[in-house]
């Protein structure tokens, strides 16, 4: 079996992936699965597609070996409003939690340390929020980063309007030193 680059990219989270997919709760005639769309999203971002109709060519031309399917627009774009982005959070968290990441000395004299922050970022052809009609050309995204280990350790993604300290609450643990701007204190 031939395994390219983007297999070994893949491969420590597929069993995660995998298992999300076979436990989510799908549309009686669903045909594009979550576990297609994630490939995709990874592909997008490892390719740099830039926009939407960039990404449906890349997936059109993509070699087969890949695994990519080449989709629709129109089903691309539904899969955005369609599959919950708690699912990839849930994959991000059972990632994190199964890694054996290094610890940084210095900060671990004072504990689990995090920083945390809300970046805007455009949408691949706009989005339509769930509690909206409304068509949106960005996201926020918030970010919990652990400094201790140097990774992601958990994230929201919402409409650029939303609250940066609304968002940073849902995210917060206990014994965990949170290191913010001085946005979050306004």
């Amino acid at each position: 079996v031939l395994m390219t680059v983007f297999d070994t990219l893949l491969a420590p989270v597929m069993p995660i992936l995998q298992q999300i997919e076979a436990g989510r709760k799908k549309h009686h005639n669903e045909e594009f699965v979550w576990i297609d769309f994630v490939r995709i999203l990874v592909f997008y971002f490892t390719r740099r597609c830039g926009s939407l109709n960039a990404l449906i060519v890349a997936l059109e031309n993509a070699d087969p070996a890949l695994g990519v399917l080449a989709v629709p627009k129109m089903t691309l774009s539904d899969a955005f409003r369609r599959f919950p982005s708690t699912l990839l959070r849930q994959a991000l968290a059972s990632l994190v939690a199964s890694l054996n990441l290094p610890e940084n000395p210095e900060l671990a004299l004072i504990g689990p340390v995090s920083a945390g922050d809300g970046s805007e970022f455009p949408v691949v052809g706009g989005m339509t929020l769930p509690r909206s009609t409304e068509r949106v050309p960005s996201m926020k995204l918030h970010l919990v980063f652990n400094l201790n280990q140097m990774i992601t350790a958990d994230f929201l993604v919402d409409s650029a309007n939303s609250s940066e300290r609304s968002s940073i609450r849902t995210m917060l643990q206990a014994r965990v030193t949170y290191v913010l701007d001085r946005g979050y204190m306004g």
